[in-house]
């Protein structure tokens, strides 16, 4: 299993004094700079990447092992093994400039508390059909389950029912009647060993069209204890394979089809939340100022209209004010260049 460790560093720059660091051994997993050393009350802190090209004296603040680190589309999530301050995550979005060509990237530090104020604002994307997805079925498949999208007939070599993408197969279910599962259970060294290959794969599901319940009543051969047993066996031989007791044929389908439609979704990196907010109303809740928006999206040399087409939603005006306040902290330089106002981002020691 791969370790991987959280540092964070103070450093000079009053603009973005801290860096947090995600490494495994020596290779950086994740490189940025942050305004501080955890999100607040407001639970997001905006963040950019580290530049490697300036030197600066860093200041180890903490090390912490990491639990758990799951990327999640657009989104990195982080688990530290802590009691407090431990769950958090990093979504990396790509923003295209509205009157250029090319993109430039936001970074947001979010924590537990601050998704949980701002939970009202996401939604779930669900899809409402599977068209874009592929099953396959395998031939052996006796009065199986009906999906409306592409499906084809194949030999499976695990499982009854397969996800193909164009990296392959990434998602096999075992689909299991009431009595087929009773009588794999009868065989039980037998079953696990089938069972083996099937939990190689990272998605996978037994599905059973039973509900649990259903295995806890005596049957003419099996007693209750002898089922509730079994089962234990198996999720404790391969706990990370789910058995899902879907309680009927149609709920079983409908679960698949799900898993199938989601598990596509994660592999490319489609976002599965979407926020209900207009995008300058996020930025503006993710209290992100518009200096700060300057710092980290304009050029290192650029004029007015140069910003204009970065930042379209706000007027010169409030641009101008903007950049006066940065010229007053001494973050900003301004001078005269064909007739015209000429920013320069001040970059040195201490600076941005």
């Amino acid at each position: 299993m791969e370790e991987f460790v959280w540092y964070l560093y103070k450093a000079e720059n009053p603009n973005f004094p801290y860096r947090i660091t995600i490494k495994n051994g020596e290779r950086i997993i994740v490189d940025l700079r942050t305004k501080d050393k955890w999100p607040g009350p407001k639970g997001n802190i905006f963040c950019l990447r580290q530049n490697p090209d300036i030197q600066e004296d860093f200041t180890e603040i903490e090390k912490v092992p990491i639990l758990s680190l799951k990327r999640y589309g657009k989104k990195l999530i982080v688990v530290l093994e802590r009691n407090v301050n431990k769950r958090c995550e990093f979504l990396f979005l790509k923003k295209k400039y509205k009157n250029k060509e090319g993109e430039y990237e936001q970074i947001f530090w979010r924590t537990q508390k601050g998704l949980t104020e701002r939970g009202r604002n996401f939604k779930l994307y669900i899809p409402q059909k599977a068209k874009n997805i592929k099953i396959l079925i395998d031939k052996k498949e006796r009065y199986g389950w009906s999906f409306k999208c592409e499906t084809k007939k194949v030999n499976l070599p695990v499982g009854d029912y397969a996800l193909e993408t164009e990296k392959g197969v990434i998602a096999i279910i075992e689909r299991k009647t009431f009595n087929n599962f009773v009588s794999e259970i009868a065989n039980l060294q037998i079953f696990l060993q089938k069972l083996a290959e099937l939990s190689k794969y990272k998605y996978a599901a037994v599905v059973i069209e039973a509900n649990y319940s259903d295995f806890l009543k005596k049957t003419e051969y099996y007693s209750p204890t002898f089922f509730s047993r079994a089962i234990g066996n198996i999720q404790a031989v391969y706990p990370s394979l789910p058995i899902v007791f879907a309680g009927s044929r149609k709920y079983a389908q409908n679960w698949v089809i799900n898993y199938f439609q989601f598990v596509s979704m994660i592999e490319t990196d489609t976002p599965l939340f979407t926020e209900l907010e207009d995008k300058e109303e996020k930025l503006t809740k993710l209290s992100i100022s518009l200096e700060e928006k300057i710092l980290s999206l304009a050029p290192v040399e650029f004029f007015i209209d140069d910003l204009k087409a970065i930042l379209p939603n706000y007027s010169k005006m409030v641009l101008r004010k903007a950049l006066k306040n940065l010229e007053m902290e001494n973050k900003v330089s301004v001078s005269k260049k064909k007739n015209k106002l000429y920013f320069k981002k001040i970059m040195g020691e201490g600076k941005c």
